[in-house]
């Protein structure tokens, strides 16, 4: 009897454009210990989970229904930009972006904030995307080419405000087109970030550390309460909900305590998206979608 051919996937992150559509990226554990870089794009309905392999190291993505139409868009840690539409996928290159010379290094996330994109990564680069394609917004902070250690992990939105975190603590806020590097209370790698409907950011990061601020300055929420890192943060029905390998935890009176209403389902915690009133954790192996207090497991058909 032949063998099985092994399909199974590890989750890597995803967006959730509708209660009824979510795409998620993957990687095909076969290439597990090796240098391919490839990424399983999955654009999943309830009906079925639909599949597209990219010859490329996706790190993030987002969906965006607007007026040129829908479409996913798949940002590549090298600066190759994806876009999925109904005619077709086409892709370009951010040009400073990626590896070698005159280039700025990796990118790490990209978001839709107030209908335009952003993107951002190494060396405190930032970019727009506008008519006539990407183009730096970085010009106060970014770093020579050959700066080591420095990156912008995650890039959110309110209002006209911009703020990116990163490596070592840092946070940079752009106000009326200006960007400055705040007084950041930790010293720690911050990963992920979001909004609250007041304005203020919420960043999650290493050493089980949150902080809260704005343009005026941030305060840590808590630190070391788990010794795990926050890969992401999401403020879900007026609470802080992070996302550790520990699993699911959500901020309460300053401390980190396992997300409870209701229990979430044991797993290996990665990345989170909100869409309306429905969460969705995706796990490195698993995904759970919690809508109207009931959990339910989003089983990939390539991993039974």
């Amino acid at each position: 009897m032949a063998k099985k051919k092994n399909t199974k996937v590890r989750f890597l992150g995803g967006y959730a454009a509708r209660k009824d559509l979510l795409g998620i990226l993957s990687y095909p554990v076969g290439y597990d210990g090796s240098d391919v870089e490839h990424t399983r794009f999955f654009m999943v309905t309830p009906e079925k989970w639909l599949h597209r392999p990219i010859e490329s190291d996706i790190v993030s993505a987002v969906f965006e229904n607007g007026s040129q139409g829908k479409c996913w868009w798949l940002l590549d840690k090298r600066g190759l930009v994806y876009s999925i539409r109904p005619t077709g996928i086409t892709q370009q290159q951010i040009d400073d972006a990626g590896t070698g010379p005159g280039k700025y290094g990796y990118l790490t996330s990209i978001k839709i904030i107030n209908d335009v994109l952003y993107a951002c990564g190494y060396s405190r680069q930032v970019y727009m995307y506008t008519a006539t394609g990407w183009k730096h917004i970085d010009q106060n902070i970014l770093l020579p080419e050959d700066a080591i250690g420095y990156s912008l992990n995650d890039i959110a939105g309110h209002g006209d405000v911009l703020c990116a975190v990163g490596n070592e603590g840092e946070i940079t806020i752009r106000t009326n087109e200006t960007w400055a590097l705040l007084n950041s209370p930790t010293s720690e790698h911050l990963y992920a970030l979001c909004t609250d409907a007041s304005g203020n950011f919420y960043a999650a990061g290493a050493n089980g550390t949150v902080v809260k601020g704005n343009a005026g300055g941030f305060e840590v929420l808590c630190s070391g309460d788990i010794k795990d890192a926050l890969w992401d943060i999401e403020y879900f029905q007026n609470e802080i909900v992070v996302s550790a390998t520990a699993g699911l935890f959500v901020l309460q009176d300053g401390k980190l305590i396992p997300f409870n209403k209701p229990i979430a389902p044991s797993h290996t915690g990665n990345k989170l998206t909100v869409v309306e009133d429905t969460l969705i954790s995706i796990g490195s192996h698993q995904i759970f979608s919690l809508e109207q207090a009931v959990w339910k497991e989003v089983i990939c058909p390539d991993n039974v």
